[in-house]
């Protein structure tokens, strides 16, 4: 646990395992695996579960970041060093939003994957190959919450037709949705 000097026995349930996406050859939809074993050791205090949910929220945005190409900031959250190398900074907001919207780090998508290339590039590539690239992005507020240790809490998700914005702050919206915006993390 953070802040702790030595290592208690805390008894935990319920561990579970959620793919957020599911792929489409094979076709396979999200899958959720439940562990629910009977540990040893005294119940977490409400201090200790808010910690614990905590450094599981910062983990998650790591993660996250981690599969963006974002390594150095992901290996701040995380226990392990990312390896890997490092994409450069660019953000981005939903442009039918206006200028008030959030700004998301984040990078370009195509059916195999995160896209080599910056979100312009990939603009222009998505005019050759509509509805085929998308711009998947965490709220830059999230992640400098999570690099700063603060409270992370959950959101309200949205969806409007094709653009989705979970309670964790990942937007996945169609590329010609967003516009590219100046970012510092």
């Amino acid at each position: 646990m953070a802040g702790k000097d030595s290592w208690t026995a805390v008894r935990a349930k319920g561990w579970a395992v959620m793919s957020r996406w599911g792929v489409e050859i094979p076709p396979r939809g999200a899958f959720l695996y439940v562990l629910d074993p009977d540990t040893h050791g005294e119940p977490p205090s409400a201090h200790e579960r808010d910690d614990m949910v905590q450094d599981i929220a910062r983990a998650h945005v790591g993660y996250l970041l981690a599969g963006m190409g974002f390594s150095e900031m992901a290996s701040q959250l995380l226990a392990e060093h990312v390896a890997g190398g490092n994409r450069p900074l660019e953000g981005a907001f939903l442009g039918s939003d206006g200028e008030d919207s959030a700004t998301y780090l984040g990078v370009p998508v195509g059916p195999l994957g995160v896209l080599p290339f910056p979100l312009g590039q990939a603009q222009t590539l998505a005019q050759a190959m509509p509805n085929s690239i998308r711009f998947v992005g965490v709220d830059a507020d999230v992640i400098r919450r999570a690099l700063a240790g603060q409270r992370l809490d959950a959101r309200a998700r949205r969806s409007d037709g094709p653009v989705q914005i979970g309670g964790d702050g990942l937007l996945y919206a169609p590329i010609d949705r967003v516009a590219p915006r100046s970012l510092a993390i």
